[in-house]
C-alpha cells in the first residue's frame, strides 16, 4: 500500500512541476516500481528461493505489463471524466481509481510470477 502511495504523491508532484500526466505516471511507477521490487524481494517476499536475476527479469515483465495497463487505464479515464487537461489533483483521482484494478493484478503476478518458484528449482542467489 505504501509504495501506491508514494507513486500517487510523486505523480502529483511531477504533474505540479508541469509534467504530463502519462509521463509522470510511468516516472513514479518506474521509481517506486524498482524500489518496491528490492523491498518486496527482502522483506513482503523473503523466503523465495527464486534468485535474484530470475525474479528481477520477471519483474521486468510485469512491470511493463502493468505500467502499459495504468497508462491505458488513465488514458481511457482521462477521456471519460475530464473535459480538459488532468490538474495534479483530478490526475491523483484518476490515478488512484485505475490503480486499485492494478493493484490486484501486480500482487497475483509478484506472489506467483515474480517470487514464485514455476520451476521447483531451490536455489536462492
Amino acid at each position: 500500500m505504501f509504495q501506491y502511495i508514494t507513486d500517487g504523491l510523486l505523480l502529483f508532484l511531477f504533474m505540479s512541476m508541469g509534467v504530463d500526466m502519462i509521463y509522470a505516471n510511468l516516472i513514479s511507477r518506474a521509481l517506486v516500481g524498482f524500489s518496491g521490487f528490492i523491498a518486496n524481494r527482502y522483506i513482503t517476499f523473503s523466503g523465495t528461493r527464486v534468485r535474484f536475476w530470475d525474479s528481477f527479469f520477471r519483474f521486468l515483465i510485469a512491470w511493463v505489463v502493468t505500467s502499459i495497463l495504468s497508462t491505458i487505464g488513465v488514458l481511457i479515464a482521462v477521456h471519460l471524466f475530464l473535459q480538459g487537461p488532468p490538474t495534479p489533483t483530478s490526475g491523483l483521482i484518476i490515478k488512484a481509481l485505475v490503480e486499485v484494478a492494478v493493484f490486484l493484478l501486480a500482487f497475483v503476478i509478484q506472489k506467483f510470477f515474480i517470487f514464485g518458484n514455476p520451476t521447483g528449482d531451490r536455489e536462492r542467489l
